[in-house]
């Protein structure tokens, strides 16, 4: 039976290959190495072991994926009983080819454990790995992302084109002149440890294919671009020692500084001024982090919990996206309520009212309830009887007819000494309430008949309606 051995060379010279990968090379049918530019790839030809190296294919092709499929293949059908795949380093460090292989090998795949050049940094800096450390991979930094809090190991930064690509990335979360280590050969006689800061990796003449970026840890005061920071930045405030305004905080106390931000955010976006709305977006996010601080002191919920409550929330609202179903887009606005009612789990018109958020603007708030109704009828009767004796007016002209009469009510509200905010807001209180007598009487299964036009139904609904009690004149 055919066995395919996965096998690393070492962090260092020739003597860092192991008795094991050795002896297994040495009985070994075929030999195939990803590269013969390493220093212990010397071994195989002291040794006198016959092997096949795939440095020509990286020259032949500029697609790393394609090189990768390509070396998989080769390896998986080479015949013989037993076949060899030696790395540089360790087997499942930054090898892409070795995980096609294990995926899609019909034979036994023997991984053989070595030394990795991870050995060899933590080696060169006198460090315990144990201290905590992640590493990345230079050529994924698009989707890797590095931990200000503790050391990050970036491997493959095998060229200043990588290190310039790579230094960009970085600049995202780090200032240009955070220290960092360029480390070069790591546990060979050649060793190389070059501190400099970040803006100059890419102007480093010493980088080649066995070169590593090391970044120290970073104090959060030092990282003001990553989120981390401002998490740490608003736990140090309520904390011990922190500032006495912030400590005394509570959810209660900072609902008028999420009101005012939010509305910055929109004069901001209304000005059209980018350095405003970044700044505003600042203050809200602020806000985010503050109640989700105060929350986690009492165990209520913390700011992990809130990031995963809306992205599985926007998961769930967009199967289209992430789940493949089709959905009918000319109706978008109905397939979105759809999916919210299933999450609330509304059983009647009122439930769903009640969901409104009582703290929106009162023009805000109506219009809200309004909206919601109308899922359930095309007219509902409270909105009819309102709307009774408004003018006709033609499509073109209804704006600005709505605007003067928004404004005209206003204008008798002030001249009567009444609050519009309050007088809306106390009837968007009666139709919430005639809602519920409403269904009272009719039973919440039956109100979606109110948008029927079928002569029981009218009747039904007319008989209900005669029952509530509507708006006072």
């Amino acid at each position: 039976m055919k066995t395919i051995y996965i096998l690393g060379f070492g962090c260092g010279g020739k003597h860092d290959i192991t008795l094991r990968s050795l002896e297994i090379l040495r009985a070994s049918d075929r030999v195939f190495v990803r590269t013969m530019v390493h220093p212990s790839a010397a071994i195989l030809d002291e040794y006198g072991i016959e092997y096949t190296s795939f440095d020509e294919l990286y020259e032949q092709s500029g697609d790393f994926e394609e090189v990768y499929d390509t070396i998989c293949e080769t390896v998986i059908s080479a015949p013989g009983e037993a076949v060899s795949y030696i790395v540089p380093g360790s087997s499942f460090i930054a090898e892409r080819a070795v995980g096609l292989i294990v995926s899609r090998a019909q034979c036994e795949v023997k991984i053989v454990p070595a030394v990795s050049f991870i050995d060899g940094i933590f080696s060169a800096l006198r460090t315990d790995a144990a201290d905590s450390f992640k590493m990345l991979d230079a050529l994924s930094l698009d989707t890797q992302r590095p931990d200000p809090s503790c050391m990050n190991i970036i491997c493959q930064v095998y060229d200043r084109s990588i290190a310039s690509d790579v230094k960009l990335e970085l600049e995202d979360i780090y200032p240009d002149e955070t220290p960092v280590y360029i480390i070069n050969a790591a546990s060979t006689d050649e060793e190389k440890i070059i501190p400099m800061s970040l803006w100059e990796i890419d102007r480093c003449e010493e980088i080649d294919h066995l070169t590593s970026l090391v970044i120290p840890p970073v104090d959060y005061t030092g990282v003001p671009r990553a989120f981390s920071s401002l998490k740490s930045v608003v736990r140090a405030l309520r904390g011990e020692g922190g500032c006495p305004w912030d400590m005394e905080q509570t959810h209660e106390s900072l609902i008028p500084y999420v009101t005012e931000e939010a509305y910055e955010v929109v004069s901001a976006i209304k000005r059209g001024d980018a350095d405003n709305l970044c700044e505003e977006l600042g203050d809200l996010l602020l806000q985010v982090v503050m109640h989700a601080d105060i929350a986690s002191e009492y165990g209520d919920f913390t700011m992990e919990d809130v990031i995963e409550a809306v992205t599985t929330k926007m998961i769930r609202r967009h199967p289209h996206v992430f789940a493949g179903k089709e959905i009918d887009m000319t109706d978008r606005d109905r397939a979105w309520d759809e999916i919210k009612s299933g999450e609330h789990g509304y059983s009647s018109l009122s439930e769903e009212l009640s969901g409104v958020a009582e703290a929106l603007p009162s023009l805000s708030y109506a219009a809200k309830l309004i909206r919601r109704a109308s899922k359930y009828m095309e007219r509902d009767p409270y909105v009819q009887r309102a709307m009774e004796g408004s003018a006709d007016c033609p499509g073109e002209q209804a704006r600005a007819y709505l605007g003067r009469l928004l404004f005209s009510a206003c204008a008798m509200c002030a001249d009567r000494g009444i609050d519009p905010e309050g007088l809306l807001r106390e009837v968007c209180e009666d139709y919430i309430a005639f809602e519920q007598r409403l269904e009272n009487l009719m039973g919440p299964r039956d109100i979606a008949l109110a948008g029927s036009s079928s002569p029981e139904a009218a009747e039904s609904v007319e008989k209900a309606i005669k029952k509530c009690v509507f708006l006072q004149k």
